[in-house]
């Protein structure tokens, strides 16, 4: 239940952020630390850690796909537990994730949806990069049996940003709904929205792992 209070006033103090700079900031830094604590380093992470392992070096045209250990490294919960206190931290974290997630109608991802359509460019990319660090964990956790309800809106939102954002805007939602493509429910939901999606990645998967394999996903190419 203290988890679950918890979240809700994550949720509350994010619908405040949107009509209130203050508040705005310190959601921010809160979505960032909330972030490094499902990170396999436990270390908050940058806007520029977290754009580079999706592919993005300041506009340059060069593609680096990670390696298969640099991609299962980013942003991932770690699975392996060698003692109890580990164990219950993982616990924990796991039933953090579902008090997030909820049953389709959390109140964090709503919060979180309605900051990715705010004005506000800076809470749009933490909002952003807290879409990615949870799709990536739940890639890891879920390949099937999520709820994908929770999920429709704010996968439309990154369809949204992938045709009208910034390119590093772009970048995160890329990452976003290539994780989101490796949860079985969520892979689906994507192919039927394939002919919207995969036009959008012709720009960018020359300069974008991520784009480059999710549109392979998109188009049923070999990956």
């Amino acid at each position: 239940i203290y988890i679950e209070n918890a979240v809700n006033a994550i949720a509350e103090a994010l619908d405040a952020s949107l009509n209130d700079e203050n508040v705005q900031k310190k959601c921010c830094r809160a979505l960032l630390i909330l972030c490094g604590h499902f990170s396999s380093t436990g270390k908050i992470p940058t806007k520029t850690t977290i754009l580079k392992q999706a592919g993005y070096n300041n506009g340059s045209s060069e593609l680096k796909s990670p390696s298969h250990d640099e991609e299962d490294q980013r942003l991932d919960i770690t699975i392996s537990s060698e003692d109890e206190e580990e164990e219950r931290h993982e616990e924990f974290m796991m039933n953090l994730l579902e008090t997030l997630i909820g049953d389709g109608e959390s109140p964090f991802l709503k919060s979180i949806s309605r900051c990715l359509d705010s004005r506000h460019v800076d809470l749009v990319r933490d909002s952003l990069i807290t879409v990615t660090w949870l799709s990536s964990s739940l890639s890891k956790q879920y390949n099937a049996g999520l709820h994908l309800p929770a999920f429709l809106a704010i996968i439309s939102q990154l369809k949204g940003i992938l045709q009208n954002g910034e390119l590093e805007f772009k970048t995160l939602a890329s990452m976003s709904l290539f994780n989101f493509s490796k949860i079985s429910e969520c892979r689906t939901l994507l192919k039927i929205m394939a002919e919207d999606i995969a036009p959008l990645l012709h720009g960018l998967v020359d300069v974008l792992w991520t784009a480059k394999k999710l549109h392979a996903i998109l188009c049923r190419e070999n990956l």
